[in-house]
């Protein structure tokens, strides 16, 4: 199992910075190709929704974490 916690800054652009260390922690851990692209959309979603729709954590940002179990990947954004 591997987990990694990013934060962001509560802006549009960060959602670019979450896509792009995800996918190279993906591809570190020798994930297969398909999940590490559904998984891009996933936090591309994910990270947008929470810009346009949620207020930022008290500190002005967004947490990104994911897990890698068994080549399955779980994304959660506060």
């Amino acid at each position: 199992m591997s987990a990694q916690t990013l934060r962001v800054p509560w802006k549009q652009s960060s959602g670019r910075e979450a896509r792009r260390a995800l996918v190279a922690s993906l591809r570190d851990l020798d994930v297969d190709a398909i999940v590490v692209g559904e998984a891009e959309i996933v936090i591309s979603e994910l990270v947008g929704n929470a810009v346009r729709h949620a207020r930022p954590l008290p500190d002005g940002t967004i947490r990104v974490n994911w897990t890698v179990r068994a080549g399955v990947v779980e994304v959660e954004v506060t």
